[in-house]
């Protein structure tokens, strides 16, 4: 359930936590000691499992932008922390989920699948006597830098080392639907690894820019099997900033179930 009120989180603070700010999206009331997520145009809204969401940190204080146009108003907001949260009960967190993502089911709660979003919280620590979850969210957290010409994108003509991109998805066993990511970079997709997840014979996973299909159909049928895209066609293959990253999933027969990694390098 979301929050109603401002809460008093139990938070451990470390050497990687800071206060950061930042501005609020519109029509929205944060509460203090809510879960934040930076929504889809960049505003910092309430939590929620929203695809284009990604995770900020925790509200420490009330904002009301619930008359407000998006950026009317800035919250102050700390990451890099250990954060006590509300355990869900529709997939609950279990001792057995140690170390694995934690996933947002709204601005109080996280749970264990990641459901059609898959908006990350943090990493699972611990559970309490009470149920509490104690989850390590630290979004600001940079992957190792590599060598190259240029980080942020990636020429055809450039003599030095790029940096690729990866975008996972965690499918869940269910009818044939699309999971849709809005991308905050212009990528171009370059691979697609498909890991299957027990047996569905004859089911497939299409990658897309929106509706237009990037990879074949590929197989997604035998449990444990790893398969990747058997084409790419170069005309869908870039995604512009704003664009939608599909998974067209068709669930022909037993499980759905699948990990999907798809691989890109940064545009300009």
């Amino acid at each position: 359930m979301a929050l109603s009120a401002d809460r008093k989180n139990d938070i451990i603070a470390g050497g990687s936590s800071r206060y950061r700010w930042g501005l609020v999206g519109a029509a929205v009331l944060i509460y203090k000691g809510a879960s934040l997520c930076w929504n889809a145009t960049g505003y910092l809204v309430p939590a929620a499992a929203t695809l284009g969401f990604t995770f900020a940190g925790i509200a420490q204080e009330q904002v009301d932008n619930s008359a407000g146009a998006a950026g009317a108003a800035e919250v102050k907001f700390l990451s890099g922390v250990s954060v006590k949260m509300v355990n869900s009960a529709i997939s609950a967190i279990a001792q057995a989920h140690m170390g694995e993502p934690a996933y947002v089911e709204d601005d109080l709660t996280v749970r264990s699948a990641p459901g059609a979003s898959g908006v990350i919280a943090g990493i699972i620590e611990r559970i309490d006597a009470d149920g509490g979850v104690w989850v390590f969210v630290a979004p600001e957290a940079a992957p190792g830098a590599v060598a190259g010409e240029d980080v942020s994108t990636v020429t055809d003509t450039q003599t030095g080392a790029g940096v690729p991109v990866a975008y996972t998805f965690l499918i869940p066993d269910a009818a044939t639907a699309d999971y849709d990511r809005v991308l905050d970079q212009k990528i171009e997709v370059y691979d697609v690894i498909v890991i299957k997840d027990a047996a569905g014979a004859a089911n497939t996973v299409t990658v897309k820019s929106t509706a237009a299909a990037i990879t074949d159909a590929i197989a997604a049928a035998v449990d444990k099997a790893v398969t990747r895209a058997g084409t790419i066609d170069k005309v869908n293959s870039t995604i512009v900033a704003g664009g939608t990253l599909r998974l067209s999933v068709v669930r022909a027969a037993g499980s759905s179930a699948m990990k999907v990694v798809v691989l890109g390098i940064k545009r300009a």
